[in-house]
C-alpha cells in the first residue's frame, strides 16, 4: 500500500505466491492493467490453477518397473497388460493382479501378484509284460514311496518293486520332479514247492538250477528277511542257507526270492522245524522250539512233518507240564503246543504214553496249535491222571486245532474223547480199543474238568 500522485502509474510489488494443495498447484497470473493514478485504486492478485499429477508406478513381483507415469490427481490410473511370471520344474504362476487400484491422491506404486500352483507330472507304468496300469498324476514333491501302494499282476511272477525306466534303481528317499516313467520288476514263481528243514543238522540246500543259470546272486529275502552274505553261498543254481540261520528263521510257509543281476526268481518254501523220520524223533520234536515263560510254563512251537510210518513199539514218549491251574482259558493264550504237527497220513504206531504224571503226547494244544493227517495205533497209556482227556493224545486243548487224527488207545481206562457240545463246553465220550476212533476238524476254545 503506497501515496501515489495523481497520473503517476504505480509500481508494482514483487509477484505473490500462493500455496497449492495435494490437489492444486497455483502460478501468479499478474494484477490486471496498471493504470495511471486518478483516484484510490486497489489491485488484486490473481492465480493460475494446475491439477497436480503425480508418478504412478506398476513393477512385476521382483520389483523390475513395468510402467511408470504422471497421473493428474483424482484420476485412476490405467494399469498396463497383464504381466507374466516364469515357473520352474516345482510351481506355476498366474497373474492374480493388482490390488485395488484407486484415484490418484499423491505418488503410488503396486506390485503384481501372482497364484502359485504346485505342478503336476505324469507317472507312466510299464508293467514290463504284466497287467496295464493307467498313467497317473501327482504333485511335484511326491514320494516315490506312494507308489509302493500301486501293485500289477502277472502270471506266475511275483511283483517286487517299481523301477526306473532304465531298471537302475528308485532311491528310497526320492520324489516326483518331472514326468517319469517306472518299470515294473518281476520274480518268475518256480513251480515245484521247496522245502528248507531247519534242524537237519547241516546247511539248508534249495535246489534252483532247473529254474537259474546266472553264476551269481545278488540278493537273497527268506520270510521278508534280507540274508547277509555271509549266511548263504549260491554256486550251479544251489542256494545253500547257513545251518545257524536256517535254525532262527520263522517256520512254516514262507516266501523266498533269489534276485541276480538281470533277473529274479521266487519260491514258496516250507521251512520245516525237523522232519519225523524215527521214534527218537518224535519223542523230542517238541524240545527244538522250546520257551519256559516266567509262570514256568513252557510253549512249544516249530513246524514238524512225518516224513514216513513209525513202529515205536517201547519207546516212551512224555511232554512236560505245560499246563497247570485252573480252566481259564484268557490266560492260556500262547502256551502249550502252539506249532504244526503234519503226520502226512502216516501212522506211529504202538508210543507208549509217561509215567505215572504224563502230561499226553502233546501236553496243552495252545491257541494256534495244529494237529493233522496222523494216526496214533496201539497206544499204552501209562498216566493215572484223570484230567488227560484224550486218552493220552493230550492233557488240554485250548484254542487247538485237531484235523484228521485217528486215536487208538489200548487202555481202556484212558478211552475217552473230548467232543464240541456247545461253544465254550464239552462232554466227554467213552470208545472202545478195538475201534479207533478218527478226529475229524476240532476247534477247542476252553475246556471244563472232568468228573468221572
Amino acid at each position: 500500500s503506497s501515496e501515489v500522485e495523481y497520473g503517476t502509474v504505480p509500481t508494482a510489488p514483487a509477484d505473490p505466491t500462493k500455496e497449492g494443495d495435494a490437489q492444486y498447484s497455483y502460478a501468479f497470473a499478474g494484477w490486471g492493467e496498471i493504470v495511471a493514478v486518478t483516484g484510490e485504486a486497489t489491485y488484486t492478485a490473481t492465480y493460475m490453477q494446475t491439477t497436480n499429477k503425480y508418478v504412478v508406478k506398476f513393477v512385476d513381483a521382483d520389483g523390475t518397473e513395468l510402467q511408470s507415469s504422471e497421473v493428474e490427481y483424482g484420476t485412476v490410473p490405467t494399469a498396463p497388460a497383464d504381466p507374466t511370471k516364469a515357473g520352474d520344474a516345482q510351481y506355476s504362476y498366474a497373474f492374480a493382479g493388482w490390488g485395488e487400484i484407486v484415484a490418484v491422491t499423491g505418488e503410488a506404486t503396486y506390485t503384481a501378484t501372482y497364484t502359485q500352483t504346485t505342478n503336476k507330472y505324469l507317472i507312466t507304468f510299464d508293467t514290463n509284460g504284466g497287467d496295464e496300469i493307467q498313467a497317473k498324476e501327482v504333485e511335484y514333491g511326491t514320494s516315490v514311496s506312494a507308489l509302493e501302494g500301486i501293485v500289477p499282476t502277472k502270471e506266475n511272477s511275483w511283483f517286487l518293486r517299481w523301477t526306473l525306466e532304465s531298471g537302475a534303481e528308485i532311491p528310497a528317499d526320492g520324489t516326483v520332479t518331472g514326468a517319469l516313467t517306472v518299470k515294473a520288476k518281476w520274480a518268475a514263481v518256480v513251480e515245484d514247492k521247496l522245502n528248507i528243514e531247519q534242524f537237519a543238522g547241516t546247511d539248508a540246500d534249495v535246489d534252483l538250477s532247473a529254474y537259474m543259470t546266472e553264476d551269481a546272486v545278488t540278493s537273497v529275502t527268506l520270510g521278508g528277511e534280507v540274508l547277509s552274505s555271509e549266511n548263504y553261498t549260491y554256486a550251479n543254481g544251489v542256494l545253500t542257507i547257513a545251518q545257524a540261520y536256517a535254525e532262527a528263521t520263522a517256520h512254516g510257509e514262507q516266501k523266498l526270492l533269489v534276485e541276480t543281476a538281470d533277473n529274479a526268481y521266487g519260491a514258496n518254501v516250507l521251512v520245516v522245524t525237523k522232519y519225523i523220520r524215527t521214534a527218537e524223533d518224535f519223542v523230542k520234536f517238541q524240545t527244538y522250539k522250546q520257551t519256559t515263560l516266567e509262570n514256568g510254563r513252557v510253549v512249544s512251537d516249530g513246524y514238524f512233518i512225518l516224513a514216513n510210518d513209525i513202529n515205536a513199539a517201547g519207546t516212551t514218549i512224555a511232554a512236560p507240564a505245560t499246563f497247570t491251574g485252573t480252566y481259564d482259558s484268557a490266560s492260556r493264550i500262547g502256551e502249550g503246543f502252539i506249532g504244526t504237527f503234519d503226520g502226512c497220513g502216516y501212522t506211529i504206531d504202538g508210543i507208549v504214553v509217561g509215567g505215572l504224571l504224563s502230561y499226553g503226547i502233546f501236553g496243552t494244544i495252545g491257541y494256534g496249535g495244529v494237529v493233522k493227517n496222523v494216526a496214533f495205533t496201539n497206544v499204552t497209556a501209562n498216566s493215572s491222571r484223570q484230567d488227560c482227556m484224550l486218552g493220552g493224545l493230550a492233557l488240554n486243548v485250548i484254542g487247538g486245532t485237531l484235523e484228521n487224527v485217528v486215536f487208538h488207545s489200548t487202555n481202556p481206562f484212558f478211552q475217552k474223547m473230548s467232543f464240541p457240545d456247545a461253544l465254550y463246553h464239552f462232554k466227554f465220550v467213552l470208545f472202545h480199543s478195538t475201534k479207533p476212533i478218527p478226529i475229524t476238524v476240532l476247534h477247542f476254545l476252553r475246556q471244563i474238568p472232568f468228573s468221572p
